[in-house]
């Protein structure tokens, strides 16, 4: 799986782990202790870390993509 499509935004993906982190900063927006309590409470953070592919999404870096009048 290569992340998660958002509505309207063609063809960008994000990773479960920056979905989670918009998902928290969304939270922040909102309320703080809502924010905070998602915090303490969320396995989010160690179910990606304990995942196979968790070290994978860590170490890959973004696709740039060259135009060819560029080349």
């Amino acid at each position: 799986m290569r992340g998660f499509p958002l509505p309207g935004q063609q063809q960008q993906r994000l990773t479960a782990k920056q979905g989670h982190e918009a998902c928290l900063r969304l939270a922040r927006m909102l309320d703080r202790d809502l924010a905070t309590w998602l915090e303490r409470s969320s396995n989010v953070p160690m179910l990606l870390e304990s995942r196979p592919d968790g070290r994978r999404e860590k170490l890959r870096s973004p696709r740039i993509r060259i135009s060819r009048s560029m080349r």
